[in-house]
């Protein structure tokens, strides 16, 4: 059987901005000429017509490479290398080394590369400079990109669900799928796992953003995490790894360029902060010691210095315990804030059964009081937090006056220049830091101030358990009820002791109970 001569174009999205030289009609007229004039018979095209010289998953490229593979190809045509590809490794393993394997002899024309002439040692060189172009142009290209995202175009071609484009390109609300979106956020809040979640909604054949009504719990999980259901845009949540390679990964948070209100919102902020509380807390692997799961991680924080208690597998005198991060790693001049798990664990249930109790006795009563202690509880939060922040203000205005005072001692030549610079540095790497945990507690303050409407999701909660019997605690019951639980100082250590004092702080509601001994 007679081998194919074949005649490969490409042509990218880029390439057409060139002119009709580079087309495909273009290059098949120039190919087959060619191939005419220098008597190849049994010629086949193969064209990609937009796709990248960068990057060979091309799908005209691929059936090329197939039939080199199965022995049918015998002459590979292109106009010139840069239509072969713009990766100068890739094009150098295909055409010196597969081909040469296969016995197909390659022709660049306007290169004047004939490998039945042998190996041309400007070829490499070729190809360098034809992968250089490719990488010019995608640096050009992801600067264009980047002005128009920090300038407040929006770079997300399509919007999630929810949302749709209206004549002029902006999103706004889908009210259907908008439901669907609420619907999740207000599951999530009540209790329902994610799996839980896409679970319901296939069996209601609720459909999803590509229209079918199977759902999956990664579906559920981008509908939970994304920011712009609170009305924002954002920009940079992906990046390509390279030009050579067009696979996405994630940005981390902090190189987004978010634009805040540019559409109507579908999940009111607060509510949003709160999933993605939980969900943090959700994606917390739980410690598991040689005894027992360590189910309060990520709910216990020192009552003093404010960090974090990690869990301690002891010896046989001390089993399963919490002792402060910052006291075990010396982060914080902190006392050990001892305390057992058992402790623990019978604080916390009584605590919730007591609720419980309560709730099924006089629903209307407890949800009254939930709602007016909330709001008591959250004040006195704000207050603390505000009184923080006022302070943080005179701290950062006293640095700016000794700020000016090195200033003015430099012009009066009482400091030479390098004590200037290392002062003045000092002194603007604190203000740097005091504003950052300013316009931190502002936020927190921000969400405590609109936490009005969130009673409902907490009263959700103790519906679900009215009916429940309560025996032991687990990580899914932490995650419903619990906030976070303070711990003070430890009056002994010893398991069996009580006498740790415990603040409970129960989600959207506040510190409900106190064990003080």
């Amino acid at each position: 059987m007679k081998k194919i001569t074949a005649l490969y174009a490409r042509l990218s999205k880029d390439d057409e901005l060139q002119g009709d030289s580079n087309s495909i009609v273009n290059q098949k007229i120039f190919l087959e000429q060619y191939a005419k004039e220098h008597f190849f018979s049994n010629t086949l095209f193969y064209a990609d017509d937009g796709y990248t010289g960068v990057d060979f998953n091309r799908p005209q490229i691929q059936k090329l490479f197939q039939d080199v593979q199965a022995g049918l190809i015998g002459t590979v045509i292109v106009k010139d290398l840069s239509r072969f590809g713009r990766n100068h490794l890739m094009v150098g393993y295909y055409t010196e080394m597969m081909f040469a394997e296969y016995g197909v002899r390659f022709i660049s024309i306007l290169d004047n590369v004939d490998s039945a002439n042998g190996e041309d040692d400007l070829t490499p060189f070729k190809n360098i400079l034809n992968e250089m172009y490719a990488k010019d142009l995608s640096k050009k290209q992801l600067a264009a990109v980047r002005s128009r995202g920090t300038n407040g175009k929006r770079l997300a071609p399509i919007p999630p669900i929810g949302y749709k484009k209206d004549e002029n390109g902006d999103w706004i609300i889908d009210e259907p799928k908008a439901a669907i979106v609420r619907r999740i956020y207000q599951l999530f809040l009540d209790g329902e796992s994610i799996n839980g979640i896409a679970t319901i909604l296939t069996n209601d054949n609720v459909p999803t953003a590509r229209g079918n009504s199977v759902w999956n719990p990664s579906q559920v999980k981008r509908i939970l995490v994304c920011p712009e259901y609170c009305g924002d845009m954002v920009n940079f949540k992906m990046r390509r790894i390279s030009f050579k390679n067009k696979k996405q990964i994630p940005n981390d948070p902090s190189e987004w360029v978010v634009f805040r209100d540019t559409q109507p919102a579908i999940i009111d902020r607060t509510q949003w902060q709160l999933v993605q509380d939980k969900l943090a807390r959700i994606q917390r692997t739980v410690p598991r010691t040689k005894h027992a799961p360590a189910v309060f991680t990520g709910f216990l924080y020192c009552a003093d210095c404010g960090n974090k208690l990690y869990a301690r597998q002891g010896n046989e005198h001390f089993t399963l315990h919490y002792v402060c991060s910052g006291y075990a790693k010396k982060k914080a001049p902190c006392t050990i804030h001892f305390i057992s798990d058992n402790v623990l664990r019978r604080r916390v249930l009584k605590a919730i059964r007591n609720l419980l109790d309560e709730f099924r006795k006089d629903e209307d009563a407890v949800t009254t009081r939930l709602q007016g202690f909330r709001q008591n509880s959250w004040q006195k939060e704000i207050n603390e937090k505000q009184k923080t922040i006022d302070a943080i203000h005179s701290d950062i205005l006293d640095l700016e006056r000794k700020l000016r005072k090195t200033y003015e001692d430099r012009i009066a030549d009482v400091l030479d220049d390098t004590k200037f610079q290392i002062i003045s540095d000092q002194f603007i790497e604190e203000r740097r830091a005091l504003l950052a945990v300013s316009d931190q507690l502002e936020k927190e303050v921000a969400i405590l101030q609109s936490t009005s409407a969130q009673i409902h999701s907490f009263i959700e909660v103790l519906k679900k358990y009215r009916d429940i019997d309560v025996k032991d605690v687990t990580q899914p019951l932490l995650l419903d009820f619990i906030d976070k639980i303070l711990i003070h100082d430890a009056k002994h250590f010893r398991e069996s002791s009580d006498s740790k004092d415990i603040d409970i702080y129960f989600r959207a509601v506040g510190c409900l109970y106190s064990f003080t001994k």
